[in-house]
């Protein structure tokens, strides 16, 4: 995962109020395997699916827009 969604979630902790320890916990998982998550040091398979469950967010691909190359 990006850094960006990583902050969005430890933003979303913040906001729900929540500790590793207590996401840990309601994931069934480790302190330490989510503490490896977030700072993108190991992901567990199925890790992510379950993390964005818990904060009800979904990842999107969206195409990016196409620079136009100038022909000067």
């Amino acid at each position: 995962m990006t850094e960006e969604i990583r902050a969005e979630i430890k933003r979303l902790m913040r906001q729900k109020g929540l500790t590793q320890r207590d996401l840990a916990a309601k994931l069934g998982i480790s302190e330490k395997s989510l503490s490896r998550t977030l700072r993108d040091r190991g992901q567990p398979p199925g890790l992510w699916p379950a993390i964005f469950d818990e904060f009800d967010v979904e990842l999107t691909l969206k195409r990016k827009e196409r620079r136009e190359s100038s022909s000067e």
